[in-house]
């Protein structure tokens, strides 16, 4: 097969992948753990570094600090910024269990998570390890465009949170030709 029937074939994959496609998992989990090593960089420069402040403005808004010592999941951790920061909140005695299904992303992150209550998990947003009811909040941040069923994966999930548990999702994607960042973010209360 020539060079360009790879890069074609590969376009037509990725196409497929984000149509929603059967094959999307496999997809999604093969190019993130391909990026892991350059996976940061790539985030700060796709988002102009805004990436930053939507984590910190994301954890705020999860309002961890009505359970301080609860039990929180990072859903679509990747290489951890999220439970990092969230771990080093002043006043948060909690745990952050931080679930990814690429594994090479979550060892990429491991050094962040060093000294921290943070416990990386390789687990399928479907799938997850956890007993319904053990989670005080969750959050996804840049991951929820990537889930292979969005719906399928908020109804698993529902059964995760407490009573006062809610999980709060951050998107990002590129707009229109202008290049414009737009900030998706919606917020599900269960």
């Amino acid at each position: 097969m020539s060079a360009t029937e790879l890069q074609q074939a590969d376009e037509r994959s990725a196409r497929e992948a984000a149509s929603g496609s059967r094959d999307k998992r496999a997809y999604v989990q093969a190019m993130f753990s391909n990026i892991a090593p350059r996976y940061d960089l790539l985030n700060h420069l796709l988002s102009f570094n805004v990436d930053r402040r939507w984590r910190r403005c994301a954890i705020r808004q999860l309002h961890w600090d009505r359970a301080p010592s609860g039990l929180y999941l990072d859903l679509c951790a990747g290489t951890l910024d999220v439970a990092a920061e969230l771990s080093g909140q002043r006043g948060f005695a909690g745990r952050v269990v931080g679930a990814d299904f690429a594994e090479p992303m979550l060892r990429e992150g491991k050094d962040k998570a060093r000294g921290r209550a943070v416990y990386p998990v390789t687990a399928d947003a479907l799938t997850l390890p956890l007993p319904e009811r053990s989670c005080s909040g969750a959050i996804v941040a840049f991951g929820v465009r990537n889930l292979a069923s969005l719906g399928d994966q908020t109804a698993a999930s529902a059964l995760l949170f407490s009573t006062a548990g809610s999980p709060n999702f951050n998107d990002y994607s590129l707009g229109n030709a202008t290049g414009r960042v737009l900030q998706v973010r919606a917020k599900f209360v269960f």
